[in-house]
């Protein structure tokens, strides 16, 4: 096992990152049944061994077929079929934050009778 020494920077960029932090009420998971694939923050890549900052919290169901909830209130600004990241939602939030949900298998259609809470 490589020590800590063995562990390469590769650039800056990871440091500027635009990430806003949450300071807002508890929220909710988008899964019901999940397990965490990849948490928020550095991590070392495995295979290279560089240090690299995630800007996201990757989940993995456990249920075939899952509704995502999104973790916060607020409007839909892109719901579309992607090269890289399969269906993708993203939700403008309040105080310039937005939530990204990727990977995904599907989109549900909009309904202007649902409740928009």
């Amino acid at each position: 096992m490589a020590g800590k020494s063995d562990i390469r920077q590769i650039g800056s960029s990871y440091q500027d990152s635009k990430v806003k932090k949450y300071v807002g009420e508890k929220t909710i998971a988008p899964l019901d049944n999940y397990s965490v694939k990849r948490r928020f923050g550095d991590y070392i890549d495995p295979i290279y061994n560089i240090k690299i900052f995630n800007e996201s919290v990757v989940l993995a169901s456990r249920t075939p077929d899952a509704v995502v909830k999104s973790v916060l209130s607020g409007k839909v600004v892109f719901a579309k079929d992607t090269a890289s990241m399969q269906k993708v939602v993203i939700v403008e939030n309040s105080d310039e934050i937005h939530t990204i949900y990727a990977h995904l298998s599907k989109i549900a259609p909009t309904n202007s009778s649902r409740s928009k809470n």
